[in-house]
């Protein structure tokens, strides 16, 4: 990260503005109320027996007080527009000012017509720093300005709840709102907003910035379509839907450099069809990485690389828990994620990408860290390259994941390695296809370096082989190879079988992620050795079955482990629904049996979810995030 005098100032003033803004609530002044009773611009100043929007703002810029301006409800009784006459809305406040039009109709405030004005709509700011703001049920429209066409703010905490900020445009930077301040938003919606420069719906720089339970959508800008952020205190984006924006340089969702002092985490995201004309259709990260939490990253596109995620050299680890990325393409290289730092996926999933480059589904191109995916499927994904799941010049480490029917024009439709010393453990490759390698293509830089197999099923290439090695070593344990195991030459410690593995097709097996079952019979089941205590949904590994000899220790080959069936084991299944009838998708359901166990499973695109094996005769509790 940059460190700057700039920003250490900054620090020091956001320091400044809090320390104020706890002197200032400790010394309250008498709270005013301003009542809002005409609908037109056009006043003299004062709030008395007619007041406008500015006469109230101009009155309670005139005191330290806590104010409130509300709406008179007899002339506010119906949708109504206020039309800014002359310059912008100007708050400038030391105490605190409330806006609210709760109560009312519905209320826009309006820069003008949208085309010929040059006004922006609100400036707020406090020459002290101990300044706040809140504007509750606003609509903000139709502002133009150099920055911040909607809103700027400067040295301010500002709070916008229940409002919505729409078509307004920027010269500069931040089409929406321009942040010199503390921003906070919930149940806000941005959308319709223009940038000519970064930030189309919202633009913030060095201070905090909070949205919760928030739409910003359909945004146009140069760089960061939706959102641009860069070196904030802290950046926090919960329960947000940002689709449909465009950026003409990166990051056509999202561009972010990460907290200030850490890595910021998105939880509850769905960030769908946008799209940048350079690098990160979804997100462009540089500096710091990001953990996404519960995110749905879907149908995103970028010219260059990318398409879902992109991130830059450096930084921290980019992590993705429980989250879906599907359906985005690239240009270039990372239909879904192009990671250049060191990237952790767990229980997620990554499928239907597309990269006219290298790497359909994931994407590392000169990390020096490893990629790492756990309890997690690659799957249907597509290069035009090299990877179709996955492409990879550093190091790799799979456990207990699943690659499956992914394709590369050239080499590893499943995974390509070029890197350094890598692992596969407790994991099924199946259905891959590329000209060489369908499952796996290994071609290491230093030849001294390579791949190491174990408990592995590898599989059903549909094209090239199962294991191609160019160069290197590739060492194998208890593995299953289909089509032989010609392209082991490293250590070989015996217990590899080749033959069919009599897989069920990619479906909702329990846990968070898709997984191939082994079907009855299958030469794979207790025919391996693993030290994992659960597979890849999260069952018991390893578990023992009558009627089949054991190699190793017991566990079955691969990311699925069969189960014990009882005497009265029944499946439990069921769809979520949310609002009126609507199937909920991707939720995850947990239930929670007599003994205190829990498992967990992913609804379908339909809201389906279930759960095999389970002992009959007990209570149970599902609940559903």
């Amino acid at each position: 990260m940059k460190i700057s005098l700039k920003n250490l100032n900054i620090d020091f003033a956001l320091y400044a503005l809090i320390i104020g803004l706890f002197l200032a609530f400790s010394q309250t002044a008498q709270a005013a109320t301003y009542t809002v009773n005409q609908i037109d611009d056009v006043g003299d100043g004062t709030c008395d027996a007619t007041c406008t929007l500015r006469d109230a703002i101009a009155a309670a810029n005139s005191t330290l007080a806590d104010d409130n301006i509300e709406f008179d409800t007899s002339v506010f009784n119906s949708p109504q527009t206020i039309t800014l006459a002359g310059a912008e809305l100007i708050i400038e406040n030391n105490g605190t000012l409330t806006i609210n039009s709760a109560g009312v109709s519905g209320i826009t405030v309006s820069g003008g017509d949208g085309t010929t004005n040059t006004n922006r709509v609100f400036f707020i700011f406090s020459n002290s720093g101990t300044g706040a703001a809140t504007i509750n049920k606003l609509t903000i429209r139709n502002g133009r300005a150099f920055d911040g066409g909607g809103i700027a703010m400067r040295n301010v905490v500002l709070t916008l709840t229940n409002s919505t900020v729409s078509g307004n445009t920027s010269f500069g930077n931040g089409g929406g709102i321009f942040g010199g301040g503390y921003l906070v938003g919930n149940n806000l919606t941005v959308s319709g907003n223009t940038a000519s420069g970064n930030g189309g719906g919202i633009y913030n720089s060095n201070y905090p910035y909070r949205l919760e339970n928030s739409t910003v959508s359909n945004i146009t800008a140069t760089i960061g379509g939706c959102i641009y952020e860069e070196e904030s205190l802290s950046f926090s984006l919960n329960n947000l839907t940002v689709s449909g924006n465009t950026a003409s340089g990166n990051g056509g969702g999202i561009w972010t450099t990460g907290n200030y002092f850490g890595r910021p985490v998105f939880r509850n995201l769905n960030i769908s069809n946008n799209s940048a004309g350079g690098n990160g259709g979804g997100i462009f990260s540089s500096y710091l990485g990001l953990a996404l939490q519960l995110c749905t990253i879907s149908g995103n596109s970028a010219t260059n690389d990318g398409g879902g995620i992109f991130q830059e050299i450096g930084g921290d680890t980019n992590q993705l828990f429980n989250s879906t990325v599907t359906v985005n393409s690239a240009g270039g290289d990372g239909g879904c994620v192009l990671v250049n730092s060191r990237f952790r996926a767990y229980n997620s999933t990554v499928s239907g990408n597309t990269a006219g480059g290298n790497g359909g589904g994931l994407a590392d191109d000169v990390s020096s860290s490893p990629m790492e995916l756990v309890s997690s499927t690659v799957s249907g994904n597509t290069a035009n390259g090299k990877g179709g799941g996955i492409f990879n010049l550093r190091a790799a480490y799979l456990q207990s994941s699943t690659v499956s029917g992914n394709a590369a024009q050239t080499d590893g439709g499943g995974i390509f390695f070029a890197g350094y010393e890598s692992g596969v453990y407790d994991s099924t490759f199946t259905g891959n296809s590329a000209a060489r390698g369908g499952g796996i293509f290994s071609d290491p830089a230093d030849p001294n370096n390579g791949m190491f197999l174990q408990n592995t099923i590898i599989a059903n290439s549909a094209t090239g082989g199962d294991c191609f090695r160019q160069s290197g070593t590739v060492g194998a344990y208890s593995n299953l190879i289909e089509d032989g195991l010609g392209c082991i030459n490293g250590a070989d410690n015996g217990a590899n079988l080749t033959g069919d593995p009599n897989l069920a097709p990619l479906m909702n097996n329990g846990g968070t992620t898709q997984t191939h079952a082994l079907l009855f019979g299958s030469i794979a089941i207790d025919a391996g050795f693993s030290t994992s205590t659960t597979d890849q949904r999260g069952s018991m590994r390893p578990v023992d079955l009558t009627g089949y000899p054991n190699a190793g220790n017991g566990a079955d080959i691969g990311a699925f482990e069969v189960q014990a069936p009882t005497a009265a084991s029944v499946l439990i299944g069921g769809r979520v629904f949310v609002g009126k009838g609507s199937n909920l998708r991707n939720a995850i359901v947990s239930l929670t049996d007599s003994k205190g166990a829990t498992r967990t499973a992913r609804t379908s695109s339909l809201g389906y979810y279930r759960f095999d094996e389970f002992e009959a005769g007990q209570a149970v509790v599902i609940t559903v995030v």
